[in-house]
């Protein structure tokens, strides 16, 4: 009853210039995302048999989702936070566990194409094999359904908060009797899920810079070693691009969460309330969604900056134009294995 007094108290707070620009922003990322997304796949599904296109496809399919994810939340804000979409159960429930999955899973996709990447750059004659990558895939996605599914379980569901403008299952609910384990578990998962993909992504983009201060022109644009460093020059930038960008999306999320469970811990899980104070509560909602939406969104511009083949396939569909592929130095030099220049046909 306190808390949902303290909700109520809440409620009537709200900054109206801020709930539309957050819509506003949400709209942007549906739009944007969902169509260069979808083109983006629709490239990179032709090309599956080959393990860089394999993960840029799943990469895709995630990120089109977390834009068309962005609509319910955006018409709630240009409605005064009204549930309107949210109001069906059956909607939330199948939206908020969608969400912590693909929301996780988006990291782990970043994670994995950055490292991919940079081991196919250390070690040229490895490959890593595409079923290899699903599994793997396929066994987290399992893990973190089961996850979602927790509330489920203690027979909580999701429902719509109006503060949050998205429908989760509050922890203090799920789990009413907090002890001093519970607590390290908490913090554990916070630990894993949300700080240790920073570490592996970091290193591959110092080692991607690393490649692409050492790496230098050769003079000869018809041998081997020209055409082989180009690539991988082009794979590191594709790779230091994409980290960054990770980083820059989420480490505002990694200082919150950490925040988070120091302060559960120091008032003994009390302080799950602790960013309903104020303008902490439109800080919360940006580093929770606004940027997963906006690193979701980021990826497709991406990818029509950074790959031709993506831009010609993206101009060829909206207007019919046929390019033909240009004869490029070196073209008929074959190389054992194209993966450790970060090549699928369109210089990733």
């Amino acid at each position: 009853n306190e808390y949902k007094s303290y909700l109520s108290f809440r409620m009537a707070k709200y900054n109206k210039f801020l709930d539309v620009t957050y819509g506003v922003v949400m709209l942007i990322f549906f739009i944007v995302g969902t169509i260069g997304n979808t083109f983006s796949f629709l490239y990179f599904v032709q090309k599956i048999k080959k393990t860089p296109a394999l993960i840029y496809t799943m990469i895709t399919i995630n990120d089109i989702v977390i834009s068309v994810f962005m609509l319910p939340m955006a018409l709630s804000y240009f409605w005064d936070r009204q549930p309107l979409l949210f109001s069906s159960s059956f909607f939330c429930n199948i939206w908020g566990v969608l969400w912590l999955v693909i929301f996780r899973l988006s990291v782990y996709f970043v994670v994995l194409m950055s490292v991919s990447r940079t081991l196919c750059m250390m070690f040229p004659f490895q490959k890593i094999r595409s079923p290899t990558i699903v599994t793997v895939t396929v066994f987290y996605t399992v893990i973190l359904l089961l996850q979602a599914l927790v509330p489920f379980w203690y027979n909580h569901s999701f429902v719509y908060n109006e503060a949050c403008v998205q429908c989760f299952s509050l922890l203090h609910e799920i789990f009413p009797v907090r002890t001093p384990e519970f607590i390290i578990f908490y913090a554990v998962i916070i630990l894993f899920e949300f700080c240790a993909p920073i570490i592996p992504t970091l290193l591959s983009c110092i080692f991607s810079i690393a490649i692409l201060s050492r790496t230098r022109d050769n003079t000869d644009f018809s041998s081997s070693t020209h055409v082989r460093q180009r690539m991988k020059r082009e794979a590191a930038v594709t790779v230091v691009l994409f980290s960054m960008l990770y980083i820059f999306c989420n480490i505002p999320l990694v200082l919150y969460e950490l925040m988070g469970t120091v302060q559960l811990y120091k008032y003994n899980g009390e302080s799950v309330f602790y960013w309903w104070d104020g303008h902490s509560l439109y800080y919360r909602n940006f580093v929770a969604v606004i940027s997963v939406g906006l690193n979701s969104t980021a990826n497709a511009i991406l990818y029509f900056c950074r790959m031709r083949m993506v831009r010609r396939f993206i101009v060829r569909v909206i207007t019919g134009v046929e390019f033909n592929k240009p004869k490029a130095p070196g073209k008929n030099l074959t190389f054992r294995n194209t993966a450790s220049t970060g090549d699928i046909s369109d210089n990733l």
